[in-house]
């Protein structure tokens, strides 16, 4: 696991972003107003910063809060967010996602997060380059902006799974254990991503509601194209999830169908061997008068009618068109 780098950035309306030393940040310091400060929550050191914070102690309390599930809190001065980014780490699960808390006010933007979380990393690094963003809601909107593609790209391949895994139990003749176990992966991710992006949709819903004079009208707007994208998101994963529930139908009707057409070999093999069997415990009775039992021939005999027997099955058999 990779654990978030630390980071303060100072930014410039001109586009010249200074990276500062964090032990030497001072809030009281008018030389540089706009920042941007991202900690590892989970440090003791930084726990122990951020209370010292000109934050109220609600603020604090919630940004480092062990509860991680997307919301959204409104305050005179700013916003608290909590919300959930998608794990890049190719060996994750894909509804490992990483949560990040976030304070956004006028003059500056504090981020947390235990685990490296790529949208931030992007932000970092538009910081550098000429059109990177200029104030801590411009990188608060381009970090929202980034996450909500990763959300998308990561339905969309569960969606994608989803229709090769149906294309698969199509063509395949028969219950296969691998079928089973990518469509309960596909149903535990569909089901691990919504609980978190759900809630994420609604928290930026009611981020636009909230109509906070930290937005201007192009944040809206954009505010508003991620609210929809999220939006498109649940309800594809709500159809990948209703998808992957006609497929685990699919798949539980061949099983059947094979299962059926197993036992009906069966009751017929059954119908076959049955008279014969009969006919051969009883002519193996060890008592007397068991007929050709002193015949040289006997046996030949015996196998003759058995097999005339097994001969006039099949005929039955082919003309009542069991088989």
């Amino acid at each position: 696991m990779k654990v978030t780098p630390e980071f303060c950035y100072r930014l410039n309306p001109s586009g010249k972003n200074t990276r500062l030393d964090i032990k030497n940040v001072s809030f009281a310091d008018k030389s540089h107003p706009l920042l941007w400060i991202h900690l590892d929550y989970q440090n003791p050191k930084n726990r122990s910063w951020i209370q010292k914070l000109s934050l109220n102690a609600a603020i604090i309390e919630n940004l480092l809060d062990e509860d991680t599930n997307p919301r959204l809190s409104v305050y005179q001065n700013g916003i608290m967010m909590v919300v959930r980014c998608v794990n890049s780490n190719p060996a994750a699960d894909i509804d490992d996602m990483i949560a990040v808390h976030i304070w956004l006010e006028k003059e500056r933007l504090i981020t947390l997060s235990h685990r490296m979380a790529s949208p931030i990393q992007a932000v970092f690094n538009d910081l550098r380059k000429k059109h990177a963003p200029k104030t801590p809601v411009d990188c608060f909107i381009s970090m929202a902006k980034y996450m909500t593609e990763d959300i998308a790209t990561a339905v969309s391949q569960i969606e994608e799974a989803a229709d090769a895994l149906e294309e698969d139990i199509i063509v395949s003749t028969a219950d296969d254990k691998e079928l089973r176990l990518k469509l309960s992966e596909i149903r535990h991710s569909t089901v691990g991503l919504r609980r978190y992006v759900a809630p994420e949709r609604n928290a930026f819903q009611a981020l636009r509601a909230a109509n906070t004079p930290l937005f201007s009208e192009n944040h809206q707007i954009q505010l508003r194209e991620m609210t929809l994208d999220l939006t498109k998101s649940v309800e594809d994963l709500d159809s990948a999830r209703e998808h992957s529930t006609f497929t685990q139908e699919e798949l539980d009707s061949k099983t059947n169908l094979s299962i059926s057409r197993t036992m009906y070999i069966m009751s017929i093999i059954m119908m076959i061997f049955t008279p014969l069997t009969f006919l051969t415990g009883l002519l193996g009775a060890n008592i007397g008068g068991i007929p050709f039992s002193a015949n040289p021939y006997g046996f030949w005999f015996v196998s003759f009618i058995l097999g005339l027997i097994v001969l006039l099955q099949l005929w039955l058999i082919k003309r009542q068109r069991w088989f």
